[in-house]
């Protein structure tokens, strides 16, 4: 008889021991890959981006977004282009500018105030007006650094002769380039109402009055990369590079709230929802969301919900805005432009509506 063993065969008896080997092998591979699964994917921080992940719009503006004005009820944004939102809502459309130049900068006055250079000579600055269709140039003979406006009807520029960096021009902007001005040491870049007057934020401080007589807030803190005020309460916010958040009325004087925003690069209140006052901090890493209590006093860090970390949250956050937004009446929109010339996906103006509970491209 002959012995198969010994060739190397495998005899029929010893079959169901190997299937039954194989069996328990693999029930026992599935459990430890459930047990992996159930114990990792709530906490592995991969895992959670993938849960928390939306999918991308196409965006419409490509590239990075500089300006975000309102103006006559419709929204204005540039990013070399020049867009508009009609009436606050809907797609952005890409609408004319001027031939051979590019839009990198805007304010809203009397008009839409835009801040050009250029195609190819990246230093070569101008600035034209705009009804919302044809645009005409402005008359300045300065160097132009940076034109903003103070969110009540007025448009302002900061000028200076040559590249000097010790002495501006602040000026109201007018069509014909005559508004009110001043010449200070500061580089002022941005401004806002307070409900009595401008208020202009430089980096050293803030200062109330207007563009030809200025008085510096006492005991305005420096660093200040933002500020912006609180109508209802009262209450101004600025917020320092280091990530400090100080606050201010004129009963109290400066105040500065203990968290920490890290490396802050804007800061933004939105006034559109009464029922949740909030401050949203641009950083160099996503943003911050700040609560206010019902005197509006910052209160307390908040954590960032739905995909707003893995959509946005390893990104340079250069400015945010907050607009009403009138579909469905009574809402609002948060934009966030991110700045990133490494990641095009990423770069470019984000938007969140209440109403999706999401981050996503516009």
């Amino acid at each position: 008889m002959n012995d198969n063993r010994k060739k190397g065969y495998i005899t029929a008896s010893f079959l169901p021991f190997c299937a039954a080997l194989f069996c328990a092998a693999l029930f026992c591979a599935a459990l430890f890959c459930a047990a992996l699964l159930l114990s990792g994917c709530s906490q592995d921080p991969i895992f959670a981006a993938i849960e928390n992940e939306v999918a991308l719009e196409e965006a419409t503006m490509k590239g990075n977004v500089y300006s975000v004005v309102e103006y006559g009820g419709s929204l204005y944004a540039a990013n070399g282009n020049f867009y508009v939102k009609r009436g606050g809502a809907g797609d952005w459309h890409n609408i004319s500018k001027p031939s051979g130049k590019l839009c990198i900068e805007l304010a809203a006055g009397d008009g839409i105030y835009g801040r050009f250079v250029e195609e190819g000579a990246l230093t070569a600055f101008s600035v034209r007006r705009s009804d919302g269709s044809a645009w005409t140039e402005v008359p300045i003979t300065a160097a132009v650094r940076n034109i903003f406006d103070d969110g009540n009807g007025k448009a302002y520029i900061i000028s200076s002769s040559g590249d000097s960096d010790s002495s501006y021009s602040l000026s109201e902007l007018t069509p014909d380039g005559t508004g009110s001005s001043g010449n200070y040491p500061q580089h002022f870049f941005d401004a806002f109402f307070d409900g009595t007057a401008a208020c202009f934020v430089a980096s050293d401080g803030i200062y109330e009055g207007t563009p030809a007589s200025l008085t510096k807030i006492s005991g305005s803190p420096g660093g200040i990369k933002g500020a912006v005020f609180n109508a209802e309460k009262g209450i101004l916010y600025a917020v320092t590079g280091g990530g400090t958040l100080h606050y201010y009325n004129s009963d109290d004087g400066w105040n500065t709230f203990s968290g920490d925003l890290g490396s802050a690069e804007c800061i933004e209140y939105n006034e559109h929802n009464p029922e949740e006052p909030m401050l949203f901090v641009g950083t160099s890493s996503g943003y911050r969301q700040v609560s206010l209590n019902a005197e509006g006093i910052p209160e307390s860090i908040l954590s960032l919900s739905g995909n707003a970390d893995p959509a946005i949250g390893s990104y340079l956050v250069y400015k945010m805005y907050a607009f009403a937004d009138p579909s469905p009446s009574g809402n609002y929109v948060i934009y966030a432009s991110i700045l990133d010339n490494t990641d095009a996906k990423r770069s470019g103006l984000w938007s969140y509506y209440p109403s999706s509970g999401t981050w996503n491209r516009e």
